[in-house]
């Protein structure tokens, strides 16, 4: 029966996180809009409770959003996993600590090796079809998500981290709240 919850709330999560990704964010300003709420969940979630259950809530959020775009089919499907898997490694045994930095770089570099494969993939299907690639305008888009994502994951994990630091400074050596 707990299992079944779980699976149950991993689904509700990922339709709640694929809608704010694809529905919600748009409604926002414009530096605001390029805001990939979905690595913003993953990341957070990967330093809350390191689980590999964020590779396949990854999978499974950019296999809908692929079904759903416009650009051929998989190259957010790879691009997504892939680098949700490399940082998910990444933070297992390079960096195994939780500090500020930790999360920082983490952080810039899923959302760099995302779009690095992405462009990759997508430029080698235009190439294929003879299509102009707009590479300049990638790149800007690029940049911005990954510095405007990095800074709300910030945000949220430094939130996050008050509110714990405060949870422990109540609590005294033998774990009672005073």
């Amino acid at each position: 029966m707990r299992a079944l919850f779980k699976i149950i709330l991993f689904f509700i999560a990922l339709v709640i996180v694929v809608t704010i990704h694809l529905g919600v964010l748009y409604l926002l300003p414009a530096p605001l809009d390029n805001i990939n709420s979905i690595y913003t969940f993953l990341i957070i979630g990967l330093f809350l409770r390191p689980s590999g259950i964020v590779v396949w809530f990854a999978f499974f959020a950019f296999f809908i959003i692929d079904i759903l775009a416009i650009s051929p089919f998989g190259i957010l499907l790879f691009s997504g996993t892939f680098a949700m898997l490399f940082v998910y490694w990444l933070y297992k045994f390079v960096f195994t600590n939780k500090s500020f930095i930790t999360i920082m770089l983490i952080s810039f570099l899923v959302l760099i090796f995302y779009r690095i494969l992405y462009i990759v993939g997508y430029s080698s299907v235009l190439f294929i079809l003879n299509k102009p690639i707009p590479l300049s305008q990638m790149m800007v888009t690029t940049i911005k998500d990954a510095i405007i994502t990095t800074v709300v994951i910030a945000v949220i994990y430094m939130s996050t981290m008050y509110k714990k630091d405060r949870k422990l400074k109540k609590t005294n050596q033998y774990g009672i709240i005073s």
